[in-house]
């Protein structure tokens, strides 16, 4: 058990991965977060709870008296019976008044189970198929114990593994919830908050953290024992693959749709996410049918995994011990060795540079990368190209105003803000000239709902106007100084697009010499006619068009947003036009774009050259991709901490702030 455990330690990928979950979950419960309306979540009194508190025993007594509860053998008497005991048991508590926002930010959260998911998959994957790809498990049959013995030990090692994943995972979570959104409020009961009024169990705040920590644990011991089992029965990885994915899909749309009243609530018990998350864990009170009998739905839940657990492992071990020795050939697999053969002839060429390329992309890889990296631009640019939306009808009637007007300022544009407004005036004037009819009022409410909607935006299109024709620069242009407010200000977009490019590049980079090194080709390489450096220079010359590449998909997102804003009626137009702004020195918006365009490339292979140093360096992937991935970390958190990115800090110098001024 201890060898198994220092195999898994030792493999760095599972470092680079953990780290890279680790981030992206703390990313994703930020980002969750702050969508979250928050408006100081109710609470409520110690006086008003034991009033509530007080009502359960009279509304059980009259509820006793219906002729559904004459049977006291049913399901539905007996759970009227433990809910008031579950109740009563939580009067005269430590109810302690207070703001419980970090409790509720982190309760709400539903994702908890997601990075151990992934991190389940990848764990189980390498001390199962890819040792069985490598052979080794052909000298199975000669061991001391047997099957049986070797893959228990290898359940308990992953499970340890993952349960000190998911249980980091969880203090960086309670740790990033308590510096955003303050203390927890451990020593009050539960119930203290509003959310979790329907709590059944008397736990302090404290004690249900520690709970679903555990839960979170099993839950994970749950998912690794899962994919071990459909590693170990089936011949195709890719199977397991759809298989492990299919299952956690579904149990998440069943989280979502099924109702805790209805008569399927008996999936709940079962279902993995809504068992971890703390909302709906501890804030429903929700009894399983079990026989007739109410069991509570954590109690359920923890005997269902248990049992689950129980044969997943059997099975497993079935599996293990009659087919896993040998591994069917995947589709994947042939397909990529009929593309070999027929795109062969293809990279016959003694160009050194065109074969280093097909080592990175082919050889070890990274094409997958550079295709998901496609992908995911792909949505963001489907995200940049879909129709604005506003909170507010003031907001969208001035885009549509401003969308009419926008470009060089001309009497045409000027007559027509000037109509608009006379159109609501004559429909104002209408308004007070109306009587009080049924058909008058209609009209009356009619025309209020038209000048509440149109009033405000056409007022900012006539403040925008009015600054700008003060201005004493020549030719004058309008701009949609809402959207471009909107777009120039959207920090978070910009730090995840970058996040997502740097990672691209980090790990279609950090490879480029450790597979060299470990091969030991280096002394071979330094007798070349050529030698290594010409070699590492055909190398580098690689990665920055690799790098290139990767920019320009990085910056299409980012120019599809700002086409949709004005279409590049605007280019020309300098941003002293602007109103909100107050630009100083005169740079047009295509001007703008290049300075901007110029700076992230300068960033971009900035990073590539520190990522082909550290390659030097370490001559190691797994270093170089940890190094890599703590500075574009480091790089985003500072960035998002002091609230810039490259374009607020154009804005703030053109401005004459100061680069990091907001």
């Amino acid at each position: 058990m201890k060898y198994e455990l220092k195999k898994l330690i030792h493999i760095r990928m599972l470092w680079i991965l953990a780290a890279m979950l680790l981030a992206s979950d703390v990313i994703l419960l930020s980002e969750y977060g702050s969508r979250q309306y928050d408006n100081g979540t109710y609470e409520y009194s110690q006086q008003d709870y034991e009033k509530f508190l007080a009502q359960i025993p009279e509304q059980t007594e009259e509820l006793k008296k219906q002729p559904a509860y004459a049977d006291h053998n049913t399901f539905l008497y007996r759970n009227l019976i433990k809910t008031e005991r579950d109740y009563s048991a939580l009067t005269g508590k430590g109810f302690k008044e207070g703001d419980y926002k970090a409790l509720t930010r982190y309760a709400v959260y539903p994702y908890h189970m997601l990075p151990v998911i992934l991190f389940a998959f990848v764990l189980v994957y390498q001390l199962f198929p890819a040792e069985r790809r490598k052979g080794f498990f052909l000298l199975l049959k000669s061991t001391k114990r047997g099957h049986g013995w070797l893959y228990l030990k290898r359940s308990v090692s992953l499970s340890e593994y993952i349960a000190v994943f998911s249980l980091v995972c969880d203090i960086t979570e309670l740790l990033f919830v308590r510096y955003r959104y303050g203390t927890f409020g451990l020593d009050a009961i539960i119930q203290s908050s509003s959310m979790f009024r329907n709590c059944q169990y008397s736990f302090t705040v404290g004690t249900a953290i520690a709970v679903m920590a555990v839960i979170h644990i099993l839950a994970g011991i749950f998912c690794v024992l899962f994919i071990q089992m459909l590693f170990s029965v089936l011949r195709r990885n890719e199977i397991s693959l759809t298989i492990y994915t299919a299952f956690f899909v579904a149990e998440w749309i069943l989280s979502q749709r099924v109702s805790v009243s209805g008569r399927l609530n008996i999936l709940l018990s079962l279902n993995p996410f809504y068992q971890c998350c703390m909302k709906t864990s501890l804030g429903n009170h929700l009894n399983i049918d079990i026989f007739r009998y109410p069991i509570s739905q954590m109690a359920a839940g923890i005997i269902t995994l248990m049992i689950t657990g129980s044969v997943l492992s059997l099975t497993g071990i079935a599996g293990f011990s009659l087919s896993f020795q040998t591994e069917s050939e995947s589709l994947f697999h042939k397909m990529m060795l009929h593309l070999r053969r027929k795109m062969g002839s293809v990279w016959h060429t003694d160009h050194i540079a065109v074969f280093e390329f097909r080592k990175i992309m082919i050889h070890e890889r990274r094409v997958i990368i550079t295709v998901i990296f496609i992908l995911v631009i792909v949505g963001f640019s489907r995200k940049a190209l879909s129709p604005l939306s506003f909170k507010k009808a003031s907001d969208a009637e001035y885009h549509r105003l401003v969308n009419r007007v926008q470009g060089i300022v001309t009497n045409e544009k000027l007559d027509f803000i000037e109509s608009e407004r006379a159109e609501l005036d004559s429909m104002l004037v209408e308004a007070q000239s109306l009587g009080n009819s049924e058909e008058d009022k209609a009209r009356k409410l009619y025309i209020q709902y038209e000048m509440d909607m149109r009033d405000v935006g056409l007022s900012k299109l006539e403040q925008q106007r009015d600054t700008l024709l003060k201005k004493e620069s020549g030719g004058k242009y309008f701009f949609d100084e809402e959207a471009l407010t909107q777009q120039f200000y959207d920090i978070d977009t910009d730090l995840l697009l970058f996040l997502i490019a740097g990672n691209a590049i980090v790990i279609t980079v950090c490879g480029l010499e450790s597979a060299d090194s470990s091969s030991g080709m280096y002394s071979l390489l330094d007798t070349t006619s050529a030698g290594y450096a010409m070699i590492r220079r055909k190398k580098r010359k690689v990665v920055y068009i690799i790098a290139l590449i990767y920019y320009i998909f990085w910056n299409i997102p980012d120019f599809l947003s700002y086409v949709r804003i004005d279409k590049g009626v605007n280019l020309m137009a300098p941003f002293t036009q602007l109103t909100t702004f107050m630009i100083k020195v005169p740079v047009s918006e295509l001007c703008f774009f290049i300075m901007l365009a110029v700076l992230r490339l300068a960033l971009y292979m900035a990073l590539t050259a520190f990522m082909l140093k550290t390659t030097i360096w370490f001559r190691s992937a797994s270093a170089c991709g940890i190094t890599g991935t703590l500075v574009i970390l480091m790089i985003s958190i500072i960035a998002k901490m002091i609230g810039v990115d490259i374009v607020v800090m154009m804005i703030n110098v053109l401005s004459g702030r100061g680069m990091i001024f907001t």
